[in-house]
């Protein structure tokens, strides 16, 4: 299983969105991703507990962002 919230945090990290950035196909200025893409990525999965517990953190980190901000 894999929680959502921890698949959307790991497709946005740098890595991947190089990966996706450098996959892209297409010749009239519209970007594909071959499925290829999608069905090679290698998504590390932690047991379900350790992805909500990465999750908290790291929605625990933007808080503090966001209080630094104001």
């Amino acid at each position: 299983h894999i929680d959502a919230r921890f698949l959307g945090y790991f497709i946005e990290t740098g890595l991947v969105q190089r990966l996706v950035v450098d996959a892209n196909v297409g010749s009239t200025n519209q970007q594909e991703l071959p499925r290829s893409f999608v069905e090679n990525l290698s998504i590390p999965v932690p047991p379900l507990a350790e992805q909500r517990r990465i999750v908290a953190r790291i929605d625990a980190l933007f808080e503090e962002i966001a209080e630094g901000e104001q």
